[in-house]
């Protein structure tokens, strides 16, 4: 058996201590909800059958919720994936054929390029000027680079003339349009042209033939798998690129693969759906929100009672006494997993935790991508302990929520075995939805993880109308509690009390029928 900080390994068995906590929550909340079950009367039994209808799609909902609507740390973290793109050679590699590759630093010809126009010029003679065909006056120039950026904004097939020395002499001028003076295979449309030494995209316009193909801005080339090949070549220099493409021809197509920092939002959840670690079906993973589990629980619920025939106020009213224990030990397990913290504080009572989890949760909060650095000044948040370890203290923002739940709990048990009958059935639902959309509300003020829609706080927003929405109606029914004098249990009996008295009336019925025979 070998203990881990997030499960404990038997065997070839790994068992999660997030699951372990959760499961506990379960039957915690369940013990209680049968013994109020046994306490007014009911059939304890329908608590367990409520609880198998509930459970899978309470799941499913609360996975699909975070899933749909996931927390900005969650869209804000960056996960490398691979993408390969069916690319023709001429588009990752075209030798440079212009003048400009010929000439030195002194404006020399050293060797003109195989196939370049024959158009009087040999190795040796040396550009001195150019001029443009309506142009009055020769321009000097005396580098390559000077050439080049004299006639970089002209169109491509504009003609220019260049004066030349030839060993002293001065020869006829020569013409020759822009790209064939320097290469204009475009900085864009070409594969080796828009990387820089680290085989990154340095410029990629939207209109670019590549972005078409699908290259995306800062992708990092990292292989090229050539026709006939089974296996990929990892290539890591645009040397090493040049050198696999140099020798096919410009129309056969290669596979370039690149790696991509992509975020983890909704449309990444849906395309690795089934991706075990992260994806949407991995629920061991974290990432379960309880709004979701609510709606979905309170469905399978529902459906469970209505298909037996129960009253469903009563049983909603038991689930709602009895949730927030399960949340209150559900907690615990987002402490296990190190999430739900709160932003950073130096309050006395601060939750430590690791350097590399708190920056990996502040760079996603604030949305700075890979790479970049973390700004601002964090050192009165930041602790070290005994050994050196630097830990950064937040928010514990699961306790929060644990102990206000556990404080809720104890008030509407209370209030359900003591003053019961104050109530209607529902009262507890709404009491329940009221005191916990207070407290997430408030709470996501120092939340690290919120989720936001065009801008919008998606959970205080729901919070926000669940408690004008419940606290109206809670009021109103209480205002009109008087006009209705029967207590909680004659508005909605026991279905083991009206049973029993519809068993006596039918053997009543039934002697009646003998002792008329």
């Amino acid at each position: 058996m070998d203990f881990q900080s997030e499960f404990v390994q038997i065997g070839s068995v790994q068992i999660r201590y997030y699951g372990i906590i959760i499961v506990t929550a379960l039957l915690a909340a369940t013990f209680v909800a049968v013994r109020l079950a046994k306490r007014t009367k009911r059939d304890p039994e329908h608590v367990y059958g409520a609880l198998t209808w509930a459970i899978i799609p309470g799941i499913i909902f609360a996975r699909l919720w975070f899933v749909f609507f996931p927390p900005a740390a969650t869209v804000n973290t960056f996960v490398t994936e691979e993408y390969t793109y069916n690319v023709a050679v001429s588009e990752v590699y075209q030798p440079d054929l212009s003048l400009a590759s010929a000439l030195d630093d002194t404006m020399t010809i050293t060797e003109l390029p195989q196939g370049f126009p024959d158009v009087g010029l040999q190795s040796g003679d040396v550009v001195t000027a150019f001029q443009l065909l309506d142009a009055e006056e020769p321009v000097a120039v005396g580098s390559p680079t000077a050439l080049e950026l004299n006639l970089f904004d002209l169109a491509p097939d504009t003609e220019v003339q260049l004066f030349i020395e030839r060993e002293g002499e001065v020869i006829d001028p020569v013409t020759l349009r822009v790209d064939q003076i320097f290469n204009m295979a475009g900085a864009t449309d070409v594969l080796v042209n828009t990387l820089n030494p680290a085989m990154l995209f340095e410029t990629l316009p939207e209109d670019s033939r590549l972005a078409e193909i699908g290259f995306k801005p800062d992708d990092r080339v990292v292989s090229i798998q050539l026709p006939g090949q089974d296996e990929p070549i990892r290539v890591a220099s645009l040397t090493a690129l040049e050198a696999n493409v140099q020798s096919l021809n410009p129309d056969d197509t290669v596979k370039i693969t690149v790696s991509r920092e992509v975020r983890t939002d909704r449309n990444w959840f849906l395309r690795n759906f089934f991706d075990l670690d992260n994806g949407a079906i991995a629920i061991w993973s974290g990432g379960l929100s309880i709004f979701g589990a609510l709606l979905g629980g309170g469905l399978g619920a529902y459906l469970y009672l209505w298909k037996n025939g129960l009253s469903i106020g009563p049983w909603l009213d038991i689930a709602a006494v009895v949730i927030p224990l399960g949340q209150a030990i559900g907690r615990f397990a987002n402490y296990v997993n190190q999430e739900l913290f709160g932003k950073l504080t130096d309050l006395p009572w601060a939750l430590h935790i690791p350097q590399a989890t708190a920056e990996t949760v502040i760079r996603a909060s604030e949305g700075i991508p890979p790479g970049q650095p973390i700004v601002g000044d964090y050192s009165k948040y930041i602790v070290t302990n005994n050994v050196g370890d630097v830990f950064y203290t937040v928010h514990p923002l699961w306790a929060y929520e644990a102990i206000w739940s556990l404080i809720a709990f104890g008030v509407l048990l209370w209030l359900f075995n003591n003053r019961r009958n104050m109530f209607r059935p529902f009262d507890f639902l709404l009491m329940y939805v009221v005191q916990y959309s207070a407290i997430r509300f408030l709470l996501e003020f120092i939340r690290f993880e919120v989720t936001l829609v065009n801008g919008v706080n998606v959970s205080q927003a729901v919070t926000g109308v669940a408690f004008v929405v419940a606290g109206t109606l809670l009021l109103i029914r209480l205002a009109t509690r008087k006009r209705d004098p029967r207590t909680y249990d004659e508005i909605a009996p026991s279905e083991l009390l009206t049973k029993s008295s519809q068993d006596d009336t039918e053997e009543n019925g039934k002697r009646k029928r003998r002792k008329a025979v």
